[in-house]
This record gives C-alpha cells, sequence and structure tokens, in this order.
C-alpha cells in the first residue's frame, strides 16, 4: 500500500468510524464486539482500496455500509439464534408497514438466507453484484471502479447471479417451506 492508499484508509477511518460504529450498535448492541467488527471491515477495506479511491463519495459510503452490515449480520448468525436476527433484521424490513408479522417474519428469514449465499459467491463476482445493487452504481461507474470493460462487468453480474441461484437452489427448501 502507497502513502496516498494509506491516507486514504486513514481520512475514510476518522470521517466514517463514528457512523458506521453507531449503526452496527443498532443492529447488535454490543459496543466490543462492534468495534471488532468496523475494524475488521475495515480491513476488507484496505484489500479493495484501489476500487474505493476510484468511487465518488456517496458510493464509498454505501460500500462501506454493506460491509459492516453484512459483518454485523454474520456476528449476530454465529452469535445468537435466529429469533434475535429476526428482531434486529425488523427494523431492516420495515418498508412493508402493511405486511402482518408472519409475512415480515418469513422476509427476514428470506433475507438473512440471501446474505448468507451472497457471502459464498465467488468474491470478485460478488464485489461487482455490490457495487451494482448495494451501491446502486452504473455498470459504466463499475468498470471505472473495477477497471473492467462495460460488457466484463454485465458479464460478472450474470455469472454473480447465476452463481447465486444455484447456490439458492440448493436451499430451495428453505425458500419453498417459507
Amino acid at each position: 500500500m502507497d502513502k496516498d492508499e494509506k491516507e486514504f484508509i486513514e481520512h475514510l477511518f476518522r470521517q466514517y468510524k463514528p457512523a458506521l460504529q453507531r449503526f452496527v450498535l443498532s443492529i447488535i448492541h454490543d459496543e466490543s464486539a462492534a468495534e471488532d467488527i468496523i475494524q475488521i471491515s475495515f480491513i476488507e477495506v484496505i484489500k479493495h482500496v484501489e476500487l474505493l479511491i476510484k468511487l465518488p463519495c456517496h458510493k464509498t459510503r454505501s460500500y462501506l455500509v454493506s460491509i459492516v452490515k453484512s459483518r454485523a449480520l454474520n456476528y449476530l448468525a454465529k452469535k445468537k439464534p435466529t429469533e434475535d436476527i429476526e428482531e434486529h433484521l425488523f427494523n431492516l424490513t420495515s418498508d412493508y408497514p402493511d405486511d402482518n408479522t408472519e409475512e415480515r417474519v418469513i422476509r427476514i428469514m428470506q433475507y438473512a438466507e440471501c446474505h448468507k449465499i451472497l457471502q459464498e459467491v465467488n468474491e470478485r463476482y460478488r464485489v461487482v453484484l455490490q457495487l451494482k445493487y448495494l451501491a446502486a452504481m452504473t455498470d459504466k461507474e463499475i468498470s471505472e471502479v473495477v477497471g473492467l470493460s462495460e460488457s466484463s462487468v454485465r458479464k460478472y453480474v450474470q455469472r454473480a447471479i447465476k452463481e447465486f441461484r444455484e447456490l439458492a437452489g440448493e436451499r430451495r427448501e428453505f425458500f419453498e417451506r417459507s
């Protein structure tokens, strides 16, 4: 990592750590674990620093939030029973106020399962998929960030979706049961 990249990471850490920590804390309610999650997330950020430097500011924030949210949900999945995960994810799915409790619980369980599946997708495809759908970037923006052509970005997205569907197909009984 060169000096500019190091300064960029330090800047991101100073700028976003407080807000990211509050966000993680709102999910897991454990200050020590929240601090650990932030640190682990920034280790992940360091791995992709050359991509993040090219992102517009608002996209960088979205990317950071998606990383810490992913880590926080993984923490809950390992640490707490499913009921607690559902309780914390309830807030993430509150965009559907007309759903009854059963529908909301099903949506939460499906969201958690999709999150687990996404973590199994090949990392280079997953990064492009996250930029596309979590950071809401266009193919052109993604191509500029990751250094691929727009057609390659589209292929990566297609491959990621295909891999995701294959992994989800192995768990089809979960989605059909819900």
